[in-house]
Formats: C-alpha cells, structure tokens, sequence
C-alpha cells in the first residue's frame, strides 16, 4: 500500500497544516479522556466485558499499556480536577506530565499543580511531583518477549553443513522489577538450597512449586444436601470443580459476547443469590472478577443501594454480622480461597 500524495502546496501552508493538526489531535485526546471518564463512573466497561477500564483501553481500544495507563490516570483527574480537560484540550498539559503529578493531585493543590505543570516536560514534571511529597516511585515491571536462536550441540557442529538444517527459534521472555530488601535475602536463601544455579533457575522452581501446591486438583463435587442447600458456605471440593469447569477465567459474556480475560482474583459466586433463595450446589455457581461480581450484585440489589452498603463498609459502620451477610450475599463476592 502507498502513502497518499500530499497535493502540491507550499512549505508554509504544509506548517501550518501541522499545526491545525496538533491542535484537533490535543481537542480529540481531550475528548477521548473525557469519555473515559464517563464509562468510567458508569462502570460500562463491565458491561462490554472487561474487568477494568485499564483493560478495556488495552483490549477494546487497541491502546498499548502504556497509552492506557495515561489515558486512565488522566480521566480519573477529571473527578477532583475539571481544568484537566480544557489544559489537555489547549495542548498545555501533556498525558505524560500529568501521569507524573496526579499521585500528589487533591482538592486542595491541585489548581497550583497544574499551574506549575502547564508546558512541563515530563522529567520537569517528576519535579513537580517530587516537591509536593511524592516518594520516588519503584521502577515498573515488565515482561518483553523474544526471539533468539538456539545454539546448535557440539554433536551437530560436524553431522551436516549449517545450511542443511533450518535455524531454530525459541520465544523466550525478559522480566525486569525490583524488589525489597527482605526479597533479595530469601531470594539468596533459595540459591543455597537449589545449588549452584542462575536467576531463571530459582525463579522456575519457585514458581512450579508454588503452581503445584495452590493449582485446584480435580475432585468430583459431593451433592450438597438439601437441608444445606441454603448455605452460603462452598465446599472446597465444589469450589474447585467450579474453578475447572469454567477454565479458571471469569465467565462474564457481554451482550456482543465479549467474554472477560481476567483470571486474578476470581470468585465464587451464586447466580442466584442466597438472599433470593439461590442455592450453594455446582448448578448455580460461577467463577466471576471481582469487578463483574459487583455488577451482578447491582443489577440484582440495584445500584445505590449497594454503593451505600459499600461506602458503609469502607466507613465500618455496620456490625461484623452485616458485613459477614453483604460480603457473603453479593457485594463484595468470596475470594477463590481454593
């Protein structure tokens, strides 16, 4: 495919091409953050499929993480900071920039942070950031995969000419994050029990060991009498088949069919609630994130009244007997516990 031709015009009016261009490209992200927000504080980006708004801009829009993680931070200032949009909007503040401020951003200095940040670099704005409390942040995890070629055995060095065999490539994986001071020491522990070994050798043991002893094991589900029918309590043995049976995903299908992706912190969750007579048998169970959990909980309670109960719970202002009742009802979900 070829680029399309420019039509012919001079140097000066291609410049200020540009510029019109910079100027729509700085009112559509201001728009594109805005939107965020909103889907944001409806919380529909549960309803399309996606377990966060961070994963609906990654898997929905198409953004790359990093992208995502701007556009996200931006929208969520625009709560506390309405003058976000217009600065985005008027090229003055960069997402860049305001991803490095908005951890220190209140209501009560955030007029001066974004006065101080309006034109910053980013580097300028960590500045910024640093001067109004914030610690210096831990450096981001990342897993990159690549490419390499295997190296060939002594043994095949001699058997055939190089060019007989295809070359060999493997996907291999790069993960860089640090870690506290206690982690580095177990992480010395470890080496002296495996032996002489490299980083990879200690973190694939540790890991197999780790996946070995939590992954569910398959045991049949014992059928829940009908006495105990309604309990809120999930038999271990159920728990796991449930785990099994849905692939250890969330189950959420939105009305496209967008199945969600999450498979951290699922839960166990009645389809019909205990509340609303459901039972704790395999048949009524699903496997949910905890954000689609909470959905369901609105669409069966009704939106404000779960978000009163969960402001009330974050205020702890109910008895530990009602917190046990809403925790096990709906709200909050159970976590896997497997």
């Amino acid at each position: 495919m070829s680029l399309p031709e420019l039509p012919r015009v001079c140097n000066e009016e291609l410049l200020e091409r540009i510029k019109n261009l910079k100027g729509e490209e700085n009112r559509i992200v201001a728009e594109v953050v805005l939107h965020l927000h909103e889907i944001d504080s409806r919380g529909i980006y549960r309803d399309a499929g996606y377990s966060s708004l961070f994963i609906y801009c990654c898997q929905a829009l198409g953004y790359s993480e990093g992208a995502a993680f701007r556009r996200v931070r931006a929208a969520r200032c625009l709560k506390s900071s309405p003058d976000v949009y217009r600065l985005i909007s008027d090229g003055k503040l960069s997402l860049s920039a305001l991803a490095e401020v908005s951890p220190v951003m209140n209501e009560s200095n955030s007029r001066e942070v974004l006065t101080l940040t309006a034109g910053a670099s980013k580097t300028k704005a960590n500045e910024i950031a640093v001067r109004f409390g914030a610690a210096q942040l831990e450096k981001r995890a990342t897993v990159r995969l690549r490419k390499v070629e295997q190296k060939a055995a002594a043994a095949d060095l001699f058997s055939s000419p190089p060019a007989a065999k295809p070359v060999q490539v493997e996907e291999r994986y790069s993960f860089s994050f640090e870690v506290s001071k206690e982690v580095a020491a177990l992480y010395e522990e470890a080496k002296a029990l495996i032996g002489p070994c490299v980083i990879a050798d200690v973190f694939e043991r540790t890991l197999r060991e780790f996946v070995s002893k939590r992954k569910p094991k398959s045991i049949k589900p014992r059928k829940t009498s009908p006495a105990k029918s309604v309990s809120r309590a999930i038999p271990k043995a159920t728990r796991r088949a449930v785990f099994e049976r849905d692939q250890e995903r969330c189950t959420y299908r939105s009305p496209d069919g967008v199945r969600c992706s999450e498979h951290r912190c699922l839960e166990v969750d009645h389809i019909v609630p205990v509340a609303r007579g459901g039972s704790s048998e395999i048949d009524n169970l699903r496997l949910v994130c905890r954000a689609h959990n909470q959905l369901f909980a609105e669409q069966w309670f009704g939106r404000e009244f779960i978000s009163a109960k969960r402001k009330a719970v974050a205020n702890r202002t109910l008895r530990s007997s009602e917190r046990s009742e809403l925790l096990g009802v709906h709200t909050y979900g159970r976590s896997s516990n497997r």
